[in-house]
């Protein structure tokens, strides 16, 4: 229907009737699957079940974590348009939110993908009592998405601004908007393995039913990066939100790493280091042959 809409306004109908339109369509294709599997739950309005209390007393406090990420959001939005009214005409609020989104695409395909997987098989390993087993599968995962997602970041950061410009370019987005937002992008960048990690992580701290301890890693990462935001935006403008949110992010990594030794697994740190010695050399040749690509074949404009 979009290509045959006109009117702004129309277009914009056509695109919200279309989302709701496929959330239900999503919602119908799971429960056709569970009604053929027969396992179609039986609604029960006796909310003093002890299983209910239970979920909302794990639920709570991941929707709580959750609201911090939002909350971080609406405060990088509240920074971002206060440099943009000491800098009119930078494009700050633009170039961070379109950073953002490229950012987003290989975080929620690689990281939502393997911390949705992650989850029943860790379960089922809980079940059995099978430590070395849990051991095994979040060491696997987590190698897994350091492959996929240091290519891409390294891909986006050394190549910031060609893919900027192949994706944005043309209308009111010119070279000028792509060099501005080109530094937000490669901060971002930074940060994509670990934002990946870090959704893997809390998936495991669920599995062992503990929604409180990433609840506190997410409140002092946000801490973090009203602090790095705030000290850095005076000297990095509209960058220093991405920075921020790439520090913010590593430092998040590290407390889930270290805190999952609360629970009988620990991280896996000597199996990923020696699984990162591996991929050295190939990440480096990636690295290398993108850096002269940029500067040597790709047009500088």
């Amino acid at each position: 229907m979009f290509p045959f809409v006109d009117d702004l306004h129309d277009r914009v109908i056509v695109l919200c009737f279309a989302i709701i339109t496929g959330g239900f369509l999503q919602l119908a294709v799971q429960i056709w699957y569970v009604w053929k599997n027969k396992d179609m739950p039986k609604i029960n309005w006796n909310w003093k079940h002890p299983s209910i209390r239970k979920i909302f007393k794990l639920m709570l406090p991941a929707a709580l974590g959750g609201g911090f990420y939002q909350l971080s959001l609406l405060v990088d939005i509240f920074l971002a348009n206060w440099v943009q009214n000491q800098n009119p005409g930078l494009g700050a609020v633009v170039s961070l939110d379109y950073s953002q989104r490229l950012v987003q695409l290989p975080t929620g395909i690689i990281g939502v993908a393997l911390a949705t997987t992650i989850l029943p098989a860790l379960l089922q390993s809980l079940k059995k009592e099978e430590w070395s087993s849990i051991h095994q599968e979040l060491a696997g995962a987590l190698e897994f998405a350091l492959f996929l997602t240091v290519p891409a970041a390294l891909g986006m950061a050394f190549l910031a601004g060609p893919i900027l410009d192949s994706i944005y370019f043309g209308g009111k987005w010119d070279h000028i908007a792509t060099h501005t937002a080109t530094q937000p992008l490669v901060f971002y960048s930074i940060a994509i393995p670990f934002f990946s990690i870090n959704k893997i992580l809390i998936s495991s701290y669920y599995a062992f039913q503990d929604t409180k301890t990433p609840l506190r890693i997410q409140s002092i990462s946000f801490t973090i990066n009203i602090i790095l935001n705030l000290s850095l935006i005076w000297f990095l403008k509209h960058s220093a939100i991405a920075l921020s949110s790439a520090i913010s992010a590593i430092f998040t990594f590290l407390l889930l790493g270290i805190f999952l030794k609360k629970h009988k697994i620990g991280f896996p740190w000597i199996e990923l280091f020696k699984k990162i010695s591996k991929m050295s050399i190939p990440f480096l040749l990636l690295g290398s042959y993108l850096f002269f690509h940029q500067f040597f074949y790709i047009p500088q404009f």
